[in-house]
């Protein structure tokens, strides 16, 4: 496995670069990114895989990515809560 050099420290660029991670995982590395609380749940949530590139500049946008690719359900009840269901 190679790391190509232009996604060493992405995150310092306000992106995200995965490749075949878990859902789970994925919304944990969004969640520093949105200023509320991130309720996922599902039994889908682990073993979901995720692979792209998410602008962590949108958290929303990216959260909503995310599940898109997955079938999940986003559902942001505030401003400060969003709730994905991976069911």
């Amino acid at each position: 496995f190679q790391t190509h050099p232009d996604n060493i420290a992405a995150w310092t660029r306000k992106r995200l670069i995965v490749d075949a991670r878990p859902a789970a995982e994925v919304i944990d590395a969004v969640r520093p990114w949105y200023g509320g609380v991130i309720l996922a749940r599902g039994g889908r949530l682990e073993t979901s895989q995720v692979t792209g590139v998410y602008d962590l500049s949108d958290p929303v946008g990216a959260l909503i990515a995310v599940s898109r690719a997955n079938d999940a359900y986003v559902q942001r009840i505030s401003p400060w809560l969003i709730v994905i269901s991976f069911d």
